[in-house]
């Protein structure tokens, strides 16, 4: 058998909403390419169950719950990973809310619950890999899940959404800039409109018939973090589709 391009053998990857949707793709694409994967999400179950599909196929991985807006359960978290694994050394943001409150409505427990998740969430993340990472002197990625909808307006009430996205492209950058000397990349993926169940219910047919399958972000996700991305950092990469 061939050898995959890009090989996580021996790593560890922390994937928050890791229990559905476009998460669970990532721990699944991860988990084949030789990861020990931590799928980190609020639904017990769901979390369960990505844990279940990889061990099923041989894999190695664990099923953490909690809040990524709490910044002391990210860190419980982390501890709890490392102690089961080692080391985080791909982190991929993914978590995400979009409750599509129209501008007129939103009120600050909107923005705050939206914003804490979907832009508060990464950095806590963020700041939980780089104090294990740079005491320790040891590279690591970083591969957050922005939108679109960073960069232009989805309309029909995603707002806040875009604003968090907005948010995650340019703390992408950030952070690539301040943690470059200590060997840590920080790149983005902008998806468009994902073929997964939750937008499935939101989205009218002919919209979903372009929609990109998780897999195939999955697999930008996979590139991105891996060593044939090594001299990529501060990217947000389009992933549209066609």
């Amino acid at each position: 058998m061939t050898a995959p391009l890009v090989d996580f053998t021996d790593q560890h990857a922390f994937v928050t909403g890791g229990g559905t949707g476009l998460g669970r793709a990532i721990c699944l694409r991860l988990s084949s390419l030789g990861a020990r994967v931590t799928a980190f999400d609020v639904d017990p179950s769901a979390a369960a169950g990505t844990v279940k599909l990889i061990e099923d196929s041989g894999g190695a991985a664990v099923a953490l719950i909690g809040d990524v807006a709490d910044r002391d359960a990210v860190a419980a978290a982390f501890a709890r990973a490392t102690a089961a694994f080692g080391p985080v050394d791909v982190l991929v943001n993914n978590a995400g809310i979009n409750p599509h409150v129209p501008s007129r409505d939103l009120t600050p427990d909107d923005w705050s619950r939206i914003s804490g998740v979907n832009l508060a969430g990464y950095l806590w993340c963020a700041q939980q890999l780089a104090a294990e990472l740079i005491p320790a002197g040891r590279a690591g990625a970083i591969v957050n899940v922005s939108s679109i909808g960073g960069s232009t307006s989805l309309g029909r009430g995603n707002i806040a959404y875009g604003m968090t996205k907005g948010g995650v492209d340019q703390l992408t950058r950030e952070l690539a800039i301040a943690w470059a000397p200590h060997g840590i990349r920080v790149n983005a993926v902008a998806p468009q409109l994902i073929a997964t169940a939750a937008n499935q219910a939101l989205f009218p047919a002919e919209l979903l018939a372009h929609a990109v399958q998780p897999g195939a972000i999955a697999n930008v996700i996979a590139f991105l973090a891996g060593d044939l991305a090594a001299p990529v950092s501060g990217a947000i990469v389009p992933a549209y589709g066609i």
